[in-house]
């Protein structure tokens, strides 16, 4: 059990720096700030998404992976990537047409864009999707990192 919870715990833990480096300078050099009720809801939602994606995705997975012998820093940090992107590119993908006459403005570091205009997406909605899918694909390959290295020092 400890052979596994403690990787566990570092894959989840590297997320909170992780999410602070990526998402705290376009957001304060943009302009923009965060109150300390909003800290708390970051922390408590990146805890909360990083531990249920290392539970019930990043373990199962793991699992798999040993059975078959394919355990690696390669094949870890590549099934982290999956598990981090997977959901953006399901999820996230930009809709064309959905809704006729939708239209919606964002903030684009710091500069106010479109990212749809009469339902169809603009550059910046795929932009923004591809982001986001870097961003949390990156999540996903520091907690396989941070994992596989626990997992080795513990199985050593």
């Amino acid at each position: 059990m400890k052979a596994l919870l403690l990787p566990a715990l570092a894959a989840v833990a590297v997320q909170l720096p992780l999410f602070a480096l990526l998402t705290l300078p376009p957001l304060l050099l943009g302009g923009g700030g965060i109150t300390g009720g909003d800290l708390v809801f970051y922390v408590a939602a990146v805890l909360l998404v990083a531990t249920s994606t290392v539970l019930l995705v990043g373990l199962p997975v793991f699992a798999l992976m040993r059975r078959f012998g394919h355990v690696s820093m390669r094949s870890l940090v590549l099934a982290g990537l999956a598990i981090g992107a997977l959901p953006v590119l399901l999820l996230g993908w930009p809709l064309h047409g959905l809704y006729g006459g939708y239209s919606a403005s964002g903030d684009w570091f710091g500069h106010a864009v479109d990212f749809y205009k009469n339902g169809a997406p603009t550059f910046y909605a795929w932009l923004d999707y591809v982001l986001n899918m870097i961003r949390l694909g990156i999540h996903g390959m520091l907690g396989a990192v941070a994992f596989h290295w626990v997992w080795r020092r513990l199985a050593a």
